[in-house]
């Protein structure tokens, strides 16, 4: 009866009131809508979900899918999807958990006490305890296998008091030991079945079983056998809660160009360690591109010994306030690079400006201390007991282009002062053994990688100048070394970086070295993979800590409904 009435009165209606009237009905249903969508969203929250997929290139086929074994780039970004350690590292450079759920120090810095989260699996659905923690140490510390590990974990004990627990036994203090434990856990139910001259042969370095985020689906291989794609799928079961991103694949590239144009291309969603000449021309308009600090500290290293200049504190000081560090930030590496100040990545050089006034205060400095111009020459000379020393040296630096640009930046840079800088270069193996090992260079423009900061006591304790030694300068400095001791036995990180400024400090007081810079690493990923960041990255792997985080798509939830 109701719809009756109400097509008569539509029949009787104008055709303008018609038309008023169907305007009146859309305006009412679009309201009515925007109402229903205006409290959904105040009600709601806008949250990820599972779903959707990840391809990422790569540099290199992995060979040892195995964190005993890895060795290259590509071994340990598959590694790392693939296994889980006990803590993992967060993306402000803390440790955090993984497998373990909590961890004891006792008071001497030399037990680590792990308990482990209840009801671990592995990607097969065995069980995880701490027998395969034991297990993996214990290959780690197997001369056979020749891991590249092993040398971290000498004199390091471990046991397992039950299936949660793991006790680590150090035979002296040592503040950077919670980083090692992020190696991943291999199955013991597995690789205990195989013999020590198998592994590096055994397919499950290819086809491995871990417990990280991602577990291998397939593998497309070359007609030779070589790795080109991995599939993975998500692991539910994984530690820190199943991965968002339900299918991640990693493919394999011959060279960097051939990745970059696949990732121009869209046929790959991610590329890092790009190199920062080639960002603007591999990049696209849904890039986005990530950067951290890479762990490494370049500069240049004074050599006394084989140069008596650098004994006068002067001159090196000078040299110090010549460089320009922001021009060979912006020459060689188009900005993608930090300032240092001190012997870490983390030791930024906020004053790195004003080059000119330091140009002509370094010029000052030099004159004063007796280094006069020669107008023939345009360099520094000084006469004392009737001999006369011009100021010149040389820079040795291995064939890389970054090295060789920045070097002969350098020596520009010096010659404006009247400072004569010659380069040398050598390629990297020569540089290695020859240069550094035999402390044969005047100066050394080289970088050092500083995995974690207790690292610099190789660097810079007087205990270390000789080879194998790293310290290769030479310098000593009993204060130094004092403050290198106490930092790698102190756990509180606050306390260590408080050391470290003091340390940097006396550096720069001593002047054996002009800290230059630090690389950032660079990674390209397409805007619709979501929550992607990289914090600290000692490895290129770490791109991956939180991958599990990473998502694709979100959906609107009520907050009724939201997890607390």
């Amino acid at each position: 009866m109701a719809s009756f009435k109400m097509k008569s009165i539509i029949a009787n209606l104008t055709m303008r009131q018609r038309a008023l009237f169907v305007v009146s009905i859309i305006i009412l249903v679009i309201g009515v809508f925007g109402g229903i969508v205006a409290l959904s969203n105040r009600f709601s929250s806008l949250v990820p979900i599972r779903g959707g997929s990840y391809k990422e290139g790569i540099v290199g086929s992995p060979r040892f899918i195995n964190p005993v074994l890895a060795t290259s780039d590509a071994d340990h970004d598959l590694t790392k999807l693939v296994y889980s350690g006990l803590v993992r590292m967060s993306q402000d450079g803390l440790i955090e958990p993984d497998l373990a759920s909590s961890w004891d120090v006792s008071t001497d810095g030399k037990t680590y006490t792990i308990t482990m989260k209840p009801k671990l699996a592995f990607h097969d659905g065995k069980p995880l305890t701490s027998a395969d923690v034991v297990f993996t140490v214990s290959k780690i510390q197997d001369s056979t296998l020749k891991s590249p590990l092993r040398v971290a974990w000498d004199g390091v004990t471990v046991a397992a008091p039950d299936a949660q627990t793991v006790v680590f036994t150090l035979s002296k203090p040592y503040a950077g030991f919670l980083n090692q434990l992020t190696v991943g856990i291999m199955p013991e139910h597995l690789w205990g079945k195989i013999a020590d001259d198998q592994w590096s042969t055994s397919q499950y370095n290819s086809e491995p079983v871990g417990s990280g985020p991602y577990k291998i689906s397939s593998v497309t291989r070359s007609r030779v056998g070589v790795a080109e794609s991995v599939n993975m799928t998500a692991f539910r079961k994984f530690a820190l809660g199943a991965p968002y991103i339900e299918n991640v694949s990693i493919e394999s590239f011959a060279n960097a160009s051939d990745a970059e144009s696949a990732f121009k291309a869209g046929s790959i969603a991610g590329l890092a360690a790009i190199d920062s000449g080639d960002i603007a021309t591999t990049k696209t308009s849904t890039t986005e591109v990530l950067t951290s600090p890479t762990p490494r500290v370049f500069g240049i290293f004074f050599n006394p010994s084989k140069n008596k200049i650098f004994a006068d504190q002067t001159v090196v000081k000078a040299l110090n306030l010549a460089v320009d560090k922001n021009a060979i930030i912006e020459s060689v590496f188009g900005g993608y690079a930090h300032a240092l100040s001190g012997p870490l990545p983390t030791l930024v050089d906020t004053s790195a400006n004003d080059a000119d006034t330091k140009l002509a205060l370094a010029a000052k400095m030099l004159d004063t201390a007796g280094w006069k111009i020669n107008p023939k020459s345009g360099l520094r000379e000084k006469t004392a007991n009737k001999a006369t020393q011009v100021l010149s040296f040389s820079i040795s630096t291995a064939n890389t282009p970054e090295l060789e640009e920045s070097a002969n930046l350098i020596s520009e840079q010096f010659q404006k002062i009247g400072v004569k800088a010659s380069v040398k270069v050598f390629e990297i193996g020569t540089l290695n053994q020859g240069v550094i090992r035999g402390r044969d260079f005047d100066a050394l423009l080289f970088g050092e990688i500083v995995h974690h900061d207790t690292d610099i006591y190789a660097f810079w304790h007087s205990s270390q100048r000789a080879d194998p030694g790293l310290n290769i300068t030479g310098y000593t400095n009993k204060h130094v070394d004092s403050l290198l001791e106490s930092a790698i036995k102190e756990t509180d990180p606050a306390k260590r970086m408080a050391t470290y400024q003091s340390i940097s400090s006396q550096l720069a007081v001593d002047a054996p070295v002009i800290f230059l810079y630090t690389p950032d690493f660079i990674y390209l990923v397409d805007k619709s993979i979501r929550n992607v960041s990289i914090g600290a990255v000692t490895d290129p792997s770490d791109r991956f800590s939180n991958v599990s985080r990473w998502y694709a798509f979100t959906d609107h939830v009520w907050n009724a409904f939201l997890k607390q």
